[in-house]
């Protein structure tokens, strides 16, 4: 496995290591390389990466897979352009977490794709499951540019430890309309604690390290704003 941090690997500010992974990759002979982007990642220019590395006679391009969490997504798809550029270059979606979503929740998800790609295979998976023995994909699409850039990806920042307990940081970031996703670890008062954001709340653990620090993403140029608000507030 090689890890590549820092943001998506179809950014332009780390296309460069993601070539380089890939050529070495190329040099193992490897039969399937599965790429695991961000969920911010719009990879719509992936084709053309390859094309322009010379990459392109190594491997074939053979599908790409979009995770679709039925609440999560839906609620970032109001506000960031990723998401449908996800959808448009996907050959299939998966609809995450069916075993612990509603049947409302999971139709609200179908109606929303649909709505953009009508001819977009859909399927769900359960405890992480998913069936695509069956299932036919889609024709993958090839876009002249893409637009996952500094300029347009949200913004973000890291948090490593808090003043506070988790929850007080937790119910702050909950309150910051700009705060999109939460995820990592952070030290507070408290404890350590693992954070995962579902979509409709946090998940918390207690855990002995903190191998990586919490990430906070946030709608575009509001980073130094919501930072500034937990400064202030005494939390971090």
């Amino acid at each position: 496995m090689v890890e590549i941090g820092g943001g998506s690997v179809f950014c332009s500010c780390l296309r460069e290591p993601f070539i380089k992974a890939l050529a070495n990759l190329a040099a193992r002979d490897e039969d399937l390389i599965i790429v695991e982007a961000s969920g911010m990642s719009d990879p719509s220019a992936v084709d053309k990466m390859l094309r322009l590395s010379g990459l392109d006679g190594l491997f074939e391009h053979t599908s790409t897979i979009c995770l679709f969490d039925p609440v999560k997504s839906l609620k970032l798809a109001r506000v960031l352009e990723v998401i449908p550029r996800q959808l448009a270059s996907a050959s299939v979606v998966v609809l995450t977490k069916a075993d612990i979503t509603t049947k409302e929740e999971r139709d609200a998800a179908r109606a929303y794709i649909r709505s953009l790609e009508p001819d977009l295979p859909i399927v769900e998976s359960h405890n992480g499951n998913a069936d695509f023995a069956s299932l036919p994909e889609r024709a993958l699409r090839l876009f002249p540019v893409g637009f996952n850039t500094p300029e347009t990806r949200p913004d973000c920042f890291a948090l490593e430890a808090v003043r506070t307990d988790a929850k007080t940081l937790l119910d702050a970031l909950t309150a910051d309309r700009n705060v999109l996703r939460v995820k990592g670890y952070i030290r507070a008062a408290d404890g350590v604690r693992f954070v995962s954001d579902t979509g409709q709340g946090f998940e918390t653990m207690e855990s002995r390290d903190a191998p990586v620090p919490l990430m906070i993403i946030c709608m575009q140029g509001t980073a130094g704003a919501v930072r500034a608000a937990l400064h202030a507030a005494g939390i971090a």
